[in-house]
């Protein structure tokens, strides 16, 4: 009885899982020098920053994937007896993009390496849907200025072609803002943090003001404007999915304070006197390993 309790358990968790959307996929196929394709090869991706690793062999049609990938850098090693180990550096893997990596191998001996740095595509080629990757040194670099009390990252999604934002006041506070993508309604629109749903303009009234995290600690983010995956669903156009920061095997970290008031700001031509504004952000960033290799933090 219990068996079957059980069994009924898992059916309906299964309903409540989600896809790993803030994850990114390589893929590619690999050949011989005459064009041919190579079976059973051994591919291994490796994040440069975590040195975990991730292997596949590829198929009979000589292709391979490697999904559910950290964002990151990585580096892409291709083995196979009779042919010269291939070494393919630099392979940038964003939030929610499939990165094309193909190999050729050379003929020789499998200790000798072949190391070549990866051509960065600029047009994806391997997904349907539309949209835009905001990076994390964009996230850190780019002003974020004038739209409140506080610096959200949420704000940044209008670098995405399609997307606008407006500013509406609720109860006399101008801080809010309504996007719509391609001219949806806003509150059709989804925001996800590391895989997980953590809500629409709709719950807030039209405000993300409140997204439950800094802008110090975002990877980078993907905008969705046309053609959401089914991997998405329950949603209407667009859809922003968030990734955090991770920590790596080198120990690393930021502190930082943001300070406006009446003595730094200006009193304007016609005006009678400074307004009124104090604002004061600060905080501080840490990341390092716990097992090298294996377990990391960041906070």
């Amino acid at each position: 009885m219990w068996m079957r309790v059980l069994s009924l358990w898992f059916f309906g968790a299964a309903g409540l899982i989600w896809a790993q959307t803030d994850r990114g996929t390589i893929t590619g196929s690999v050949t011989d020098p005459s064009g041919a394709v190579i079976v059973g090869a051994k591919v291994t991706a490796t994040n440069t920053a975590t040195r975990a690793g991730i292997e596949t062999t590829t198929t009979s049609a000589g292709n391979y994937t490697i999904p559910v990938l950290q964002v990151g850098t990585y580096e892409v090693t291709v083995e196979q007896t009779g042919f010269k180990k291939a070494v393919l550096t630099g392979v940038i893997v964003q939030v929610g993009q499939t990165t094309h990596v193909d190999a050729s191998l050379q003929l020789g001996e499998t200790s000798q390496a072949v190391e070549i740095t990866a051509e960065v595509v600029q047009v994806q080629k391997d997904t349907s849907d539309r949209g835009a990757v905001i990076s994390g040194q964009e996230v850190l670099e780019l002003p974020l200025v004038g739209v409140g009390e506080q610096r959200n990252p949420g704000y940044f999604m209008t670098l995405a072609p399609g997307v606008t934002g407006r500013g509406v006041s609720y109860g006399g506070s101008p801080r809010m803002l309504n996007t719509t993508v391609n001219g949806s309604q806003s509150a059709s629109n989804e925001f996800q943090l590391d895989g997980s749903i953590v809500g629409s303009p709709a719950e807030w009234a039209g405000d993300f003001r409140n997204l439950p995290f800094p802008q110090d600690a975002i990877a980078e983010f993907k905008v969705i404007t046309l053609n959401p995956p089914a991997e998405y669903g329950r949603t209407g156009q667009g859809i922003t999915s968030f990734t955090l920061r991770s920590g790596t095997n080198k120990l690393h970290g930021s502190a930082y304070e943001y300070l406006r008031n009446d003595a730094l700001d200006s009193r304007g031509f016609f005006a009678q006197q400074t307004p009124i504004n104090k604002q004061n952000e600060f905080g501080v960033t840490g990341g390092g390993p716990i097992l090298k290799d294996k377990t990391f933090f960041f906070g």
